[in-house]
């Protein structure tokens, strides 16, 4: 006895918890992950701007699918299998390695952990439901505390803590205003996001924004310059120490100090200016620095 049904791609299962219809499509969306590391060869590949675009497009695009449907009652559990895929995925946009913290992964490409971008996407299809001529409208009558609860709905769990304060309730949700809340409804979210990430152990604080003139550089060094703010790089001997124990995770050059990203900027043999922070704010200067090509140079390779 089957005891699930897919309609309009949606595998509904009796207890509506929705796990099949996550394993299924974190298993596609794995599969649509090798494409994207076919594009992000380590010294040829596309840049990261072109791949977090083809992810967003192909990929995350089938995991926010029925986003309003499936995220009422989705468990932490099952939003994790989706997570995961997406944690790939952003490895192979930002060259990081596995144990790179997924807040870094995050924090370098301005996206959304699963979870957060769901309940956006499900927040902002709630609001269109309270236009007047919305097919939706009539859910907004639901009662938000029924008397006996047997799931959670869009209503019960979204209309109270998050649509209610965004609206005026002695006038109707109007076409203007409703375009407004949905960038209000993004940048809630987007800022309670940036709340809960923990600070890059290279600073001790909140990272600034990575400056628009690393585009220019070549994909082999931003790819490395994304590992040293993640503090995790084959740069570094102190990363490979933890591969291979052989290797001494001394500096090289002065041999007194663990090689880090912070002992980088802060090495009696190579004395500079730049500190950590620039890895950010100066990546061209500090990619000269480094000693890291500094031209599109398709035959240049950090291997």
């Amino acid at each position: 006895m089957n005891n699930q049904a897919k309609i309009l791609g949606i595998t509904f299962d009796t207890m509506h918890t929705f796990g099949a219809h996550c394993r299924d499509t974190a298993k596609k969306c794995s599969q649509r992950n090798n494409a994207l590391k076919a594009l992000a060869g380590t010294d040829w590949g596309s840049d990261k701007e072109t791949l977090l675009m083809t992810y967003k497009a192909v990929v995350r695009s089938k995991l926010e699918y029925g986003a309003a449907v499936i995220t009422p009652t989705l468990s932490e559990s099952n939003i994790e299998k989706l997570q995961k895929v997406q944690n790939s995925a952003l490895r192979t946009i930002t060259g990081c390695h596995a144990m790179t913290h997924i807040d870094h992964l995050h924090q370098e490409t301005s996206v959304l952990p699963v979870r957060r971008h769901l309940r956006m996407r499900t927040i902002q299809h709630h609001l269109a439901n309270h236009l007047p001529d919305h097919p939706g409208n009539q859910l907004t009558k639901e009662p938000k505390n029924p008397p006996r609860l047997m799931k959670e709905t869009l209503q019960t769990r979204y209309e109270e803590r998050y649509i209610e304060p965004l609206l005026d309730s002695n006038r109707p949700l109007t076409e203007k205003k409703y375009r407004n809340l949905l960038k209000t409804i993004h940048t809630n979210e987007v800022r309670d996001a940036l709340q809960t990430y923990e600070y890059p152990a290279v600073l001790g604080h909140n990272p600034p924004k990575i400056a628009k003139e690393e585009t220019e550089l070549p994909r082999t060094t931003r790819r490395t310059l994304a590992q040293l703010r993640s503090g995790y790089s084959k740069f570094l001997n102190s990363y490979m120490n933890r591969i291979d124990p052989t290797v001494s995770e001394l500096c090289p050059d002065c041999q007194q100090t663990s090689h880090t990203t912070i002992h980088l900027f802060d090495c009696i043999a190579n004395p500079t200016n730049l500190t950590p922070a620039d890895l950010w704010k100066q990546p061209k200067k500090t990619a000269i620095f480094l000693k890291l090509p500094t031209t599109l140079d398709p035959t240049t390779s950090d291997e």
